[in-house]
């Protein structure tokens, strides 16, 4: 027959194994918060990964040094990403993000603050591939995930700002290069949704932006140029994907943009259609 006391002795019991292990988990989640503190951890844990994505992806991934509070903050510095012929892909001076508390209990990354300095992105191809294609190969990887967590991250009532930004893509199969320059862009979006292909910006200022667009005869045969599709009233010929981008404002300060043709000829002293630029825009 349980009595009074065995009811207490049992009660006590419970508590007290329900306290030690609280205090337990309480210790080694500060314990695990302290070793994340140290730049020898952090930089350990962050050699592990870049192997790992060198091996998922076949190429050389760098990450100079970095700093991450546990459960939202991190900061990358000297970002690299190769292509398989050992050129830069992807460089990034630092990137410093600030995303959803507690990010990996939950089923979707949501993006709060995002600050890159010093970002150079080249894409390049002298056939159909690009040079970054077999990153998306092995991204896509052909897995049947049936995971309810969203494979891009949210961008909700977040502030972007990218520093020194220069984007060049040679695209010899098409003859098109183009080189984009921007001293500052600065955005403040509502929310970008990638998955749903839909961007809604408060505003977005861009300065010192410089565009230079050179075309010229490609590699490509004539047989293998896609043919125009036919228009249909009422639907964007230019926009096939249905991307939806709204932005309340738009400010751009000090722009430049060039566009030449390759031509055998020097540029006119007077107007060019083939030579184009303008200035101060």
């Amino acid at each position: 027959m349980i009595t009074l006391p065995h009811i207490d002795m049992i009660k006590n019991r419970v508590v007290r194994i329900l306290t030690y292990t609280t205090v337990t988990l309480v210790s080694l989640v500060l314990l695990l918060w302290l070793l994340i503190q140290l730049p020898a951890v952090q930089n350990r844990l962050v050699d592990y990964a870049t192997k790992q994505a060198s091996t998922l992806l076949k190429t050389e991934v760098k990450i100079g040094s970095v700093d991450f509070s546990l459960f939202n903050k991190f900061s990358l510095n000297q970002v690299l990403v190769r292509d398989q012929k050992k050129d830069s892909l992807l460089y990034a001076g630092s990137i410093q993000l600030n995303i959803t508390d507690w990010f990996f209990i939950k089923d979707n990354i949501q993006i709060k603050g995002l600050t890159i300095d010093d970002l150079l992105i080249q894409t390049q191809r002298t056939d159909s591939v690009w040079n970054y294609r077999f990153i998306e190969k092995a991204l896509s990887g052909g897995s049947n995930n049936k995971s309810n967590k969203q494979p891009f991250p949210i961008i909700d009532e977040a502030t972007v700002v990218i520093k020194k930004f220069k984007y060049k893509t040679k695209d010899a199969w098409r003859g098109e290069d183009q080189q984009i320059e921007i001293g500052e862009l600065k955005l403040a979006s509502k929310k970008i949704d990638l998955i749903k292909k839909s961007i809604d910006l408060e505003n977005i200022s861009i300065e010192n932006q410089r565009f230079y667009i050179r075309q010229y005869k490609g590699n490509r045969p004539d047989s293998l140029r896609p043919k125009p599709e036919p228009r249909v009233a009422g639907q964007l010929y230019w926009n096939p994907d249905q991307w939806s981008i709204v932005a309340k404002s738009i400010r751009i300060k000090n722009g430049f943009f060039s566009s030449d043709l390759d031509t055998q000829r020097d540029p006119y002293p007077y107007f060019d259609g083939a030579h184009l630029a303008f200035d101060q825009i």
